[in-house]
């Protein structure tokens, strides 16, 4: 991020990259995109603000909401999705286990919801069982649209 922005003539300070380049999670969709809203907040200005990166980073998770977000719960079956939203209620350290108690189903039910969002990359598997989100935003995604 820091390249492209000093190619273009324009300088960025350590804890403002920092916020930009985290807030991407290493996505290469999410880096684009926010660089694209980060860019557009003060092209005027030759520095790129702190402020600059809050307001273009909440721009294109917005943007990341609708394009990618949104389309992909609406194209997943309601237990899928019930699956997902139990995993972000319990938050990290995410067990099948817990999950199939807050879908109130079996262990062996909520493994096969786990072994499509698995295949369709939308969460992971990491050492010792333990479940994550793979698509970046999803947790949040969920908590705020789908969780009492």
């Amino acid at each position: 991020m820091r390249k492209t922005i000093e190619a273009s003539g324009r300088t960025i300070g350590k804890e403002a990259l920092a916020d930009a380049a985290s807030s991407t999670e290493g996505f290469p969709f999410l880096i684009q995109l926010n660089g694209y809203h980060i860019w557009r907040q003060s092209p005027q200005n030759k520095r790129v603000s702190k402020q600059d990166v809050v307001d273009g980073v909440a721009l294109a998770k917005a943007d990341m909401d609708r394009m990618i977000l949104t389309t992909t719960i609406g194209e997943l079956s309601r237990r899928d999705l019930d699956f997902l939203v139990a995993m972000a209620q319990e938050g990290s350290d995410i067990r099948i286990g817990r999950v199939a108690e807050r879908m109130g189903t079996s262990p062996s039910q909520a493994s096969k919801h786990k072994k499509r969002l698995l295949a369709l990359g939308l969460i992971e598997e990491k050492p010792f069982g333990v479940l994550g989100f793979q698509l970046p935003l999803l947790r949040e995604y969920l908590i705020d649209h789908y969780s009492e």
